[in-house]
């Protein structure tokens, strides 16, 4: 319990901040039975610590709407040192089919200028601390508010807002 203390006390562990700097919307509509969406987005993930690496061995990003998983991406492994800030890029472009269950719960609004759009990050990482490595799995969640581009918005009237992670788990 004391090497643990002393060890707390060097170390001095600080959360690991993951926020999703820019979202652009160019393409989200319904038509033939399909959703056609066009989404990149601009995801910061800040280590603000000194003495922890961190190995993301797997990084999975999911969109959604109205609970409706529309795209997903593997965005590759990568290490991040200590006090570094990376940057993941994702864009979620095509199209998905929707089955009649999916279409009645999507009910996407034509003139909808703005869109709630949920993404999730799943990652399994580990933290570098000298010799240690101490394994996690995180899942990151996102509540986004998305304006569509090609639409003149006057509630984000400076398009996307910045926006923090809602949970980790």
């Amino acid at each position: 319990m004391v090497a643990i203390t002393a060890f707390l006390m060097i170390v001095h562990p600080k959360v690991v901040k993951y926020n999703v700097a820019n979202a652009t919307l160019i393409e989200f509509d319904y038509t033939n039975n399909a959703l056609h969406y066009n989404l990149a987005l601009k995801i910061t993930i800040s280590n603000p610590n000194k003495f922890v690496g961190i190995y993301y061995d797997c990084v999975e990003a999911l969109a959604l709407y109205q609970d409706v998983e529309f795209d997903s991406q593997i965005l590759g492994t990568f290490f991040q040192p200590d006090q570094n800030t990376s940057v993941l890029s994702p864009v979620f472009k095509g199209k998905k089919p929707l089955s009649s269950n999916q279409i009645s719960k999507l009910n996407i609004k034509k003139s909808s200028s703005i869109y709630h759009i949920d993404v999730e990050l799943y990652m399994k990482v580990r933290y570098k601390v000298g010799l240690i490595k101490i394994p996690k799995k995180l899942k990151v969640h996102y509540d986004l508010l998305v304006p569509l581009k090609s639409h003149n918005t006057t509630k984000l009237a400076n398009g996307f807002q910045a926006t923090n992670v809602i949970r980790i788990t």
